[in-house]
């Protein structure tokens, strides 16, 4: 199964990060741009392909995204945003918003 089609329990348990917490900071941090369901807004559309920006759906391509955006997107990382948020965060994405 390909790390987009994994279960929130198999991409935590591969370690990729705290689905719940990053749940919590999503909710947070993100929501407000890009929707509590993803659908996007100010923000884009999370689910699919993640075309805008062009990027693959994989754990290390969003955690680099997060700590480094492009403008619109605000540079939450390394405050508030710690290492573990950004990586909670991206599984939290790549589990729920498919």
């Amino acid at each position: 199964m390909a790390a987009a089609e994994a279960s929130p329990a198999a991409v935590a348990a591969a370690g990729a990060g705290d689905i719940d917490n990053g749940k919590k900071v999503y909710g947070a941090n993100c929501a407000s741009c890009h929707g509590a369901d993803g659908t996007g807004g100010v923000g884009p559309n999370l689910h699919g392909d993640l075309k805008t920006p062009a990027m693959p759906r994989t754990q290390a391509a969003l955690v680099a995204w997060i700590k480094d955006p492009k403008p619109p997107m605000p540079k939450l990382y390394p405050d508030p945003l710690k290492e573990k948020d950004v990586a909670d965060v991206a599984a939290y994405v790549l589990a729920t918003f498919k």
